[in-house]
């Protein structure tokens, strides 16, 4: 997308930026290039605005957004200042979602020194709560875009919006599996399929039914996610061991993801058992994943398989599959790739509906 790459204005699925505007964290995919980072947005004034960005220098700037007269962080920055976090409707606008879209096209041209003037072809997720929004968040992206970002101006047309509930794309990336160029199979066909997304700020369920169909009566979102147990269980930890981190400033964050995951805290040259702590910490999650299983999935014996997503999904893979007592279970994707899984997902679906529809 940069200014000797005009897209068509009819979408096709490999000219199309697919988006996932989670609660922590944006992922995209362009092609083959993948972007991940944080959803938080800061509006400022012009002053303080540039006196932040040349605080930051070059490493940050990709972070800084001018939309006319307006001036926003986009980013890892904007977590520096007071963030503005929407959700349901409200974030379906152009000053909000609209921004995590342009924040993306940034970041697919980032090495980019010259103008960019783009046709743009969008497939964006929503909440399974949110699929009354659809429109919305369609008017949020469609139509003309200009802003301006480290003294390069995006001039951007937006001619079409698709979107997908954030579920159904880890659900595709499972059900379809290409084979050869032009072919697939369909390990789902016939079964119905319950996604369960967790993700760094909610967790969500999906039913599709074995035609393909998602079922919004049987979806639905819930109010926590992964870092809301990472930062109970990073305060548990230091009440329960308050001489082991009494001087620490803060606690690195592979760390405690490993020993939420393992039950062993590993610093200052020794291990700790904390599977009690990581226990407590999980539990008001685990929780709401099972409430939603239970009233969406009827225990799970109205689906055949459960599809495990959201990054939250990797530290919970053992105690979901002992919790869910179900006997078909498995993951979206390999560990480190899940976190693209209703991006790449989405990818796929277009994929095959050009391929056999």
């Amino acid at each position: 997308m940069a200014k000797t790459s005009i897209k068509p204005a009819v979408a096709r699925y490999d000219d199309t930026l697919y988006i996932d505007g989670g609660n922590a964290f944006v992922q995209a995919i362009y092609g083959d290039t993948k972007i991940k980072f944080p959803h938080s947005i800061a509006e400022l004034d012009e002053v303080t605005w540039r006196s932040t960005q040349d605080r930051f220098g070059d490493s940050k700037v990709k972070d800084f957004i001018n939309v006319g007269k307006k001036y926003y962080v986009v980013g890892e920055t904007a977590q520096s200042f007071y963030v503005t976090k929407l959700s349901g409707r409200a974030k379906y606008t152009r000053d909000y979602y609209g921004l995590l879209f342009a924040r993306t096209v940034v970041e697919l041209n980032r090495d980019e020194r010259s103008d960019v003037i783009a046709d743009v072809n969008i497939m964006a997720s929503h909440t399974p709560q949110d699929f009354p929004f659809r429109k919305q968040l369609k008017d949020s992206i469609k139509g003309k875009w200009a802003f301006t970002c480290n003294k390069i101006k995006y001039n951007l047309s937006v001619n079409d919006v698709q979107t997908y509930d954030e579920p159904f794309g880890s659900y595709a990336n499972v059900a379809f599996v290409k084979k050869a160029v032009g072919r697939y199979d369909f390990p789902c066909s016939g079964k119905v399929v319950g996604v369960i997304d967790i993700g760094g700020g909610t967790c969500s369920c999906l039913m599709v039914d074995g035609e393909g169909h998602v079922q919004h009566a049987q979806s639905d979102n819930g109010t926590m996610g992964i870092n809301d147990s990472m930062a109970l269980f990073k305060r548990i930890l230091e009440e329960d061991y308050n001489e082991t981190f009494a001087q620490s400033r803060r606690i690195p964050e592979d760390r405690l993801r490993d020993a939420l995951q393992h039950g062993k805290f590993v610093g200052k040259g020794r291990a700790l058992d904390c599977k009690d702590q990581a226990a407590r910490a999980l539990t008001p999650l685990l929780n709401e994943i099972n409430s939603l299983y239970i009233s969406k999935f009827d225990g799970g014996v109205s689906v055949d398989r459960i599809v495990l997503t959201g990054g939250g999904s990797i530290l919970l893979e053992d105690r979901l599959k002992e919790m869910l007592d179900h006997g078909d279970v498995q993951m979206a994707d390999i560990s480190k790739e899940i976190q693209y899984a209703n991006v790449s997902g989405a990818k796929t679906y277009m994929d095959v509906k050009a391929t056999y529809l």
